[in-house]
């Protein structure tokens, strides 16, 4: 049994709606014969277990705004429910967001970023359908600290500008 242009061999079962017994990974399944009382083999019937590939994806959110640093991960189903899943996912500016393997999207830098997700046959490249997240990420923005210190004789006072938050530059 091997994978086909529409399916994707899944393994082997004794039964035609049991359980897998033998991997997709073995090709040929080990089958081991037991003697009847009379001396001779019995009869073992398998079945090669195979699932649909999907001919959708969809994925939520659609759209999604983060501050720097900040991440949200990507729900990813195939369609139609049942069918083979291996999910990929690609930023189209990793400058500005990234997403792993599990769809966690992480926000780099201001901008926006395309997120396509991928249903993929199991070689893994070829791509059957896709799904797009846009992804938008605002710079993180500085927290204004305002002192004031009056001088002693009161006639005059030291007003300083500074910031609290990390990485951030103050422009007046």
């Amino acid at each position: 049994a091997t994978s086909g242009a529409n399916h994707v061999f899944q393994g082997w079962s004794k039964t035609e709606s049991g359980e897998i017994e033998s991997s997709a990974n073995s090709y040929k399944p080990t089958i081991t014969s037991n003697s009847t009382n009379s001396g001779s083999p019995s009869n073992t019937t398998l079945y090669a277990r195979f699932l649909p590939y999907p001919t959708g994806v969809t994925a939520s959110p659609a759209s999604m705004i983060l501050g720097e640093g900040d991440s949200e991960t990507i729900n990813a189903v195939v369609t139609p429910s049942g069918s083979y899943s291996n999910i990929g996912f690609e930023s189209s500016k990793t400058s500005v967001a990234t997403v792993n393997a599990n769809g966690v999207v992480t926000a780099v830098s201001g901008g926006e970023a395309t997120i396509t997700v991928k249903a993929l046959k199991s070689d893994g490249v070829t791509v059957i359908a896709t799904a797009s997240v846009l992804v938008s990420v605002i710079e993180k923005c500085a927290t204004p600290v305002i002192t004031f210190e009056p001088s002693s004789d009161g006639k005059t006072a030291t007003t300083t500008l500074s910031t609290t938050t990390e990485n951030a530059s103050i422009h007046y």
